[in-house]
């Protein structure tokens, strides 16, 4: 019975990563086109900032009040 059982995870398992390839395959961008990640990446560095971000420190409230 635990051979059944190991026999069907590894089939499982095979399946699975067949489909993950897949999946990995078709997000890849066409040649020659660059995705998101790597425009973004090629324009870090250049001396630009964005305004729309802060670094900023908080501190968490005590929200528990007292009776």
């Amino acid at each position: 019975m635990s051979s059944e059982i190991n026999a069907k995870v590894q089939a499982l398992a095979t399946a699975s990563l067949k489909l993950g390839e897949k999946i990995y395959a078709d997000a890849q961008p066409e040649a020659g086109q660059p995705s998101d990640c790597s425009a973004s990446a090629q324009g870090a560095g250049n001396g630009k900032t964005d305004e729309d971000v802060a670094d900023v420190d908080f501190k968490e409230a005590n929200t528990r009040r007292q009776n």
